[in-house]
């Protein structure tokens, strides 16, 4: 019996605390008002009133510093719109399109520098290929999901072909272009940047 009446006592001091307004239960005597009638209390909203802003000082200073803040306004504004127009976007695929290709031109092989020599018959045949980065185009299309594109870029490589009675006639430094191949290469815009 001891512990239902402890319950029983708590629970009539904190309905008696809670209807004083008392402080430790966060009421305040002069933010509640109790209406006619014995109806709950109404809490009155207290305004603190606002303060003027202090005034700045016309100068070399404040100018300065007036003109940076315009400056980082003026740069936080594009990143606070959001998304990119569909133009800028497809501006970026174009850069991204082009670094593919000098990439490409970079790291394919055979190149001008690392040919493929190779002998048929008694004939030696050096083969490389090149990446006309002049070439290059780039489509754009949008993908399943809201704000993400697929991209094509397109782009030409040239075949060199030298021919000779021995490997160094093989090697020569300008070899003729035998023939060419259109390489179309996929990335993906994920919303933020070209992926690939």
């Amino acid at each position: 019996m001891r512990p239902v009446f402890s319950l029983t006592l708590l629970s009539a001091l904190l309905s008696l605390a809670l209807v004083s307004g008392c402080g430790l239960f966060g009421g305040e005597s002069s933010a509640v008002e109790k209406s006619d009638a014995g109806q709950a209390p109404v809490v009155a909203q207290q305004q603190e009133p606002e303060k003027p802003a202090p005034a700045k000082p016309e100068g070399k200073k404040s100018k300065a510093a007036a003109a940076k803040a315009g400056k980082e306004n003026k740069q936080a504004a594009p990143a606070a719109k959001g998304r990119k127009t569909e133009a800028q976007i497809k501006g970026e695929l174009d850069e991204t399109g082009r670094k593919l290709a000098a990439q490409a031109a970079r790291t394919l092989r055979p190149s001008k520098g690392a040919r493929d020599v190779r002998q048929i018959g008694k004939e030696h045949i050096g083969l490389y290929k090149e990446v006309d980065t002049t070439s290059v185009t780039t489509e754009m299309r949008p993908a399943d999901k809201l704000g993400m594109y697929v991209g094509i870029v397109h782009y030409t490589e040239k075949v060199h072909e030298c021919r000779g009675a021995d490997r160094k006639t093989a090697l020569a430094d300008s070899c003729p272009q035998v023939g060419k191949g259109q390489v179309s290469e996929m990335i993906i815009y994920d919303g933020k940047a070209w992926k690939y």
